[in-house]
């Protein structure tokens, strides 16, 4: 599978594509998150044999296409979460964006469903790695949220959110608490 937008000389009839991903049609029911750059379509008879210029949305869709999982936020549909963190429209520019909370963001932070939906998938993929260590983990993860080690007290409080052994549970309500703490910084 290439894993790069195409280079060399792509338009010549010769070039090999051998390399390339194969298009699949998605399944039924799934609608596309973006279709990507189109052509106008030419209708009139004295342009039907004039070459089109696929060289900018080729690119375009490749670089986007070849990252499968990997499509940035700003190319996907905004979700409540986002929408009430003040996520901004694509089609806009945005010099500056509120930094006060808002009420719709405190009730999508303390009972919104796209947020505790993401914190009980993160809790039940982390649950055997938490189950093996939990001091670690519980460093490893003050660390990546939050950018500093906790401290003695935060390690044991943690620790007995977990649970002994960890479970889903505890590792979510950790999560929501170390996400709500005015250190982190959410972004997606």
């Amino acid at each position: 599978m290439c894993r790069r937008a195409p280079d060399g000389k792509w338009k010549e009839l010769k070039f090999d594509d051998s390399e390339w991903a194969v298009a699949t049609l998605l399944p039924s029911g799934t609608v596309p998150v973006d279709e990507g750059p189109s052509l106008p379509p030419i209708t009139r008879k004295d342009f039907a044999n004039e070459p089109i210029e696929l060289d900018h949305p080729l690119h375009a869709a490749a670089s986007t296409a070849v990252q499968p999982g990997g499509i940035r936020a700003s190319l996907l549909v905004a979700d409540p979460l986002m929408l009430a963190l003040d996520r901004p429209n694509r089609e806009q520019v945005i010099t500056i964006r509120s930094t006060a909370a808002t009420t719709l963001q405190a009730l999508e932070l303390t009972n919104g469903k796209t947020f505790d939906t993401r914190l009980k998938q993160a809790a039940t993929r982390l649950a055997p790695v938490v189950a093996k260590d939990p001091s670690t983990w519980v460093t490893q993860t003050y660390l990546h949220l939050l950018g500093r080690v906790p401290s003695a007290e935060e390690v044991t409080v943690a620790e007995e959110m977990l649970g002994n052994p960890a479970k889903a549970d505890g590792i979510c309500d950790l999560l929501w608490g170390l996400t709500l703490l005015p250190e982190f910084q959410f972004i997606n």
